[in-house]
């Protein structure tokens, strides 16, 4: 175990730790003074079972091979205010996590439809970033019932799924842009009968 949160640490963090292999747990959580990115070889752990990286300053894009940890049940990335990037369209293959926060990070992009994969129970919590677009199609269609998702105050388009107001699902609609693309051709698909398209791949 590597426990030492609030610690007040300065610096970055070294590489080297990713060649822990019998690391289960590191926390060095609330360091607001540690700062640079996240080493790629924290990939390398495979035993570990849980990672509290929240409230430092850490900056860069997330190493995508963290995902792929196989023990890794509790991701807490939180409140790292100029950690970037888009989420990992695998994002859902992590077969036994239960809690993954990302939430008051700078992550864009769009949310991956393979969120609907992720275990039963768990929690993804992605809010105050900047997220956008719309909901990815299968995630309009299907509410995420097995997780809890969490992704209050991002840049998602207007127009959502109709279960997001429900308990399975927090939204607010701060920052959020008037219109989106794919809500007008939407409008269109509707106000010009596309059920009865003859060819209507990926629509509706």
């Amino acid at each position: 175990w590597a426990l030492f949160d609030h610690c007040n640490f300065t610096g970055t963090l070294p590489s080297f730790i990713g060649s822990w292999p019998g690391l289960h747990h590191f926390n060095l959580g609330a360091n607001p003074y540690l700062t640079g990115s996240i080493p790629p070889s924290f990939g390398n752990l495979n035993n570990l079972d849980g990672m509290w990286l929240y409230e430092c300053n850490l900056t860069g894009t997330f190493p995508p091979q963290i995902i792929s940890l196989p023990l890794l049940t509790v991701l807490d990335m939180s409140s790292n205010s100029y950690l970037s990037g888009t989420l990992p369209n695998n994002i859902g293959s992590m077969p036994i996590i239960h809690y993954l926060s990302f939430a008051g990070c700078w992550l864009t992009g769009t949310l991956p439809a393979s969120i609907l994969q992720l275990p039963a129970g768990g929690a993804l919590v992605l809010s105050y970033n900047k997220l956008s677009g719309s909901f990815p199609l299968a995630i309009r269609n299907a509410p995420p019932s097995n997780i809890y998702l969490d992704v209050t105050c991002n840049k998602f388009c207007r127009s959502l799924p109709t279960w997001c107001a429900t308990t399975t699902c927090q939204y607010c609609a701060g920052d959020t842009p008037d219109y989106c693309p794919e809500d007008i051709l939407m409008q269109l698909y509707t106000a010009t009968a596309g059920a009865s398209w003859t060819r209507k791949d990926n629509w509706g």
